[in-house]
């Protein structure tokens, strides 16, 4: 693969390739004896294998450690004329692969952020488009070079639900009032998919495993109560008007906060 720049010498240089997949990638046969291997589309994350295996848990970590005697050296390729690395390519299965970019971005981020005025992609992009934000508040990394964790709620909650923290019950009920069906559906799809990824890569960051347990505790909670609105013939809305300025009237609500420890 093409390398940036020449620093295989950086403690934090990608050593392996992660394939996310969500089902075993193994050759398979019809009744014909024909190739009948379903397509996929992985998910590939270059990762060093170090800072993966201090961060995660997860034995494929400690395995990919293991793997690493001599860290990959960039070399020149005349015919292509650019730097490439050849690196370890692991498979990592998992329920929910679209979730693994931002744990990884919030686990490892100190490997692929660097401070920047521009804020990193929302996951829920497919759904909204982008709201007004502070790019300074939303900076992954800080001045000192840690990682903003906490900005992970952000990605994984409404605004105007984080508002309502530390109170879980009436983060539930607002979550529950103001998502329409669409929206809902993907914070609930992508939230029960990222706690199970926590749940099975384990980081070792506490303030990543409280985020997402909250985030999906609310969810779940919030998901009981538009059950029980529904029952009540209380349909949740179908249109919500943005609470922010700039904001498409589409959209679910985003805005920039400080780091919120949840």
């Amino acid at each position: 693969m093409p390398a940036l720049r020449d620093t295989h010498t950086h403690a934090q240089f990608p050593t392996h390739i992660l394939v996310i997949l969500d089902t075993p990638a193994l050759p398979t046969t019809n009744n014909d004896g024909l190739d009948a291997t379903p397509a996929i589309h992985p998910i590939l994350i270059p990762v060093n294998a170090e800072l993966f295996a201090d961060t995660f848990e997860y034995d494929l970590a400690k395995r990919m450690k293991r793997q690493v005697t001599t860290p990959p050296v960039p070399q020149w390729n005349e015919s292509t004329n650019r730097l490439e690395i050849t690196l370890r390519v692991t498979t990592l299965q998992v329920s929910h692969p679209p979730s693994i970019p931002l744990l990884l971005l919030f686990g490892l981020g100190e490997q692929f952020w660097q401070p920047t005025d521009s804020p990193p992609p929302s996951p829920s992009s497919e759904v909204s488009s982008t709201s007004s934000r502070s790019s300074k508040s939303q900076t992954l990394v800080a001045d000192d070079g840690s990682v903003c964790v906490g900005l992970l709620s952000t990605y994984l909650l409404p605004v105007d639900v984080i508002e309502e923290f530390p109170a879980p019950a009436a983060m539930a009920q607002t979550m529950a009032q103001i998502c329409t069906n669409e929206e809902f559906e993907h914070y609930l799809t992508f939230n029960r998919g990222l706690w199970q990824n926590v749940l099975v890569l384990s980081p070792k960051d506490q303030a990543i495993m409280g985020i997402v347990g909250t985030a999906w505790n609310v969810t779940r909670e919030a998901q009981r109560i538009r059950k029980k609105m529904r029952s009540t013939k209380k349909s949740p809305p179908l249109y919500r008007a943005p609470s922010h300025s700039g904001d498409c009237e589409d959209s679910p609500p985003r805005a920039a906060v400080g780091a919120l420890s949840l």
